[in-house]
């Protein structure tokens, strides 16, 4: 049967997660639903602790962390995971990625960073993101 316009009310695991409006369809026709926030789907930063040495000193920073992302659900899901590294506005302060582990879909000039994953049932994928901020040493930098 052909599938009418219209309203539908959208649950996953029977709790209710939104609605959506549904245009025509004929039969055999593939749909596809986004239905927002899925708990079972994670995200966790954890920031890197340097061993031995120090990550920061006059002029410079370092900071480095690993992004997981793990698939609760018994279903294959696609995930896309957005973060950012810091950009700078002024010259004198500069902005060194040393390490996007895997490489990002995409990078923006702002420092925004996606990555598309695809994740098994019960899959967890692990992202590195190191950086260096070096500026005048006479200088203080004030974090927001």
């Amino acid at each position: 049967r052909p599938l009418l316009s219209g309203a539908a009310d959208l649950s996953l695991d029977g709790s209710p997660t939104g609605t959506a409006f549904i245009e025509s369809m004929g039969r055999g026709e593939s749909l596809k639903l986004a239905f927002g926030k899925v708990p079972l789907v994670t995200a966790a930063l954890e920031e890197s602790v340097p061993l031995e040495g120090t990550t920061w000193g006059r002029g410079r920073l370092e900071k480095s962390f690993t992004l997981s992302v793990t698939n609760g659900m018994g279903i294959p899901m696609a995930v896309t995971l957005v973060d950012r590294v810091p950009v700078s506005a002024q010259e004198k302060i500069r902005i060194e990625v040393l390490a996007l582990e895997p490489k990002p879909s995409k990078r923006d000039e702002r420092g925004i960073l996606s990555w598309d994953l695809k994740l098994a049932p019960g899959e967890t994928k692990k992202l590195a993101v190191k950086y260096r901020l070096t500026y005048p040493a006479d200088r203080t930098v004030i974090f927001h």
